[in-house]
This record gives structure tokens, C-alpha cells and sequence, in this order.
């Protein structure tokens, strides 16, 4: 993760804990970028902007990029962000570019959460076709085991 900050920012300094409880999160390294060569208050490292800003075409700070090696770079926000904000942010561009694996993208993603493939349903035993409880258990351990 790329940070891009000003020291005398405030809005740099409120986005600067939620990016690094994101890396955190993810196992990711943030790379602290100055724009004006001073670090935030309590930032121990960073490092001096030399022309990324501007061949990100950032126009604002506090500005958030996910770098994607080798030689990817996708600005994620420009202003302030919640973490919320930012992690979905995370979650769209890493699927995008396939980091993610695909039992991991379809916990994230809404549209395919709980759905289960026509053949699952299709192999139904018919017993339970009968029975509300016994259809819901099969689905339940079907889902389960799309999940798990």
C-alpha cells in the first residue's frame, strides 16, 4: 500500500491509523510517501515522494494506492476514507486483478454468497424433497460445503 500524506495535513494524519490497521489485516507493507519531505506525528519511516504523486496524477491527500507488482499501480482513494471504505476498495481491485483466490471471492462477493449451482439442487434426494426440514438441512450442508 502505497500512503501519500503532507505532514501538516490533518486529514492525512486521521487516515494514516486505518491504512495501517489495513495492512495489518492483510499482511501488506505500507510505504509512507511525503509529499513535503516531513512525516506524520508518531510515522517512524517514510519516504520522500519522487514524482509518484504526479504520475498517479494525484490532485488531493491524504491518497491511498495498492501497488501490484510488477509494475501496477491502482489509486484506491484521494481524501479521506473510512477503513470500511478503503478495505472494499482493496477487495474490488484485488479481485479484479485475480489476488485473490476463488473460494475466497465468492465469501466476498454478495452476488454469489449463499447460491447454490443448479446440479446441487438438481441431486436433491428425494426424501427430502417432501420434508421443509430435511430440504433445509441438505441446503445448509451444501452451502457449508461450498464454504468450508
Amino acid at each position: 500500500i502505497w500512503f501519500f500524506f503532507s505532514s501538516d495535513c490533518p486529514y492525512c494524519r486521521m487516515q494514516y491509523d486505518p491504512v495501517k490497521h489495513l495492512a495489518e489485516d492483510y499482511g501488506m507493507i505500507v510505504y509512507n510517501v511525503s509529499l513535503d519531505g516531513k512525516p506524520l506525528p508518531g510515522m517512524e519511516h517514510y519516504v520522500v515522494d519522487q514524482g509518484q504523486s504526479r504520475a498517479l496524477e494525484l490532485k488531493v491527500v491524504p491518497a491511498v494506492a495498492l501497488a501490484i507488482p510488477p509494475d501496477t499501480v491502482v489509486v484506491i482513494s484521494q481524501g479521506l476514507l473510512s477503513e470500511s471504505a478503503m478495505d472494499n476498495r482493496i477487495l474490488l481491485v484485488a479481485e479484479q486483478h485475480n489476488l485473490i483466490s476463488e473460494k475466497y471471492r465468492r465469501l466476498i462477493n454478495v452476488n454469489d454468497r449463499g447460491v447454490l449451482p443448479p446440479d446441487v439442487l438438481r441431486n436433491v434426494p428425494e426424501e427430502d424433497m417432501d420434508d421443509p426440514a430435511r430440504m433445509v438441512k441438505y441446503i445448509r450442508n451444501e452451502l457449508i460445503k461450498q464454504y468450508w
